[in-house]
């Protein structure tokens, strides 16, 4: 941008490749944002929407969010890229099914890791640290 820093919105989101994590990737880039989203996998959704954006408006990074290392990277990532985030979206879930006294532990643990640890890390990343 001929020498200025680019002072478009920055936003966020977390578990941006498939339903309202992407539909919320994709009405960010309707408003003008760029934005910085991460899931496990890349749905063909997202890339066919990553081919079609503008350059320099939309970075996705395969990051599994119960590994803080890699939220933790991701952020500083975000903040070597584009210096600021305006927006924050915690999108990323899962959810457990049936009994929780029938639910192996580990899959109790990844949940919690997902939904309640991983907003407070991604919360970090907002605030331009990690």
């Amino acid at each position: 941008m001929s020498g200025t820093a680019d002072q478009r919105p920055v936003a966020v989101v977390s578990g941006g490749s498939r339903g309202l994590g992407l539909a919320l990737v994709t009405d960010f880039l309707e408003r003008g944002y760029r934005v910085e989203t991460f899931s496990r996998t890349e749905s063909a959704e997202l890339t066919a929407l990553r081919k079609s954006a503008a350059p320099d408006t939309l970075f996705w990074s395969s990051v599994d969010g119960t590994d803080a290392g890699a939220v933790g990277e991701f952020g500083r990532a975000v903040t070597r890229r584009r210096r600021r985030v305006d927006a924050l979206v915690n999108n990323a879930a899962t959810g457990l099914e049936g009994l929780l006294t029938l639910t192996a532990p580990t899959a109790i643990e990844t949940a919690l890791r997902t939904n309640v640890t991983l907003p407070g890390r991604c919360h970090v990343v907002g605030c331009g640290g990690v």
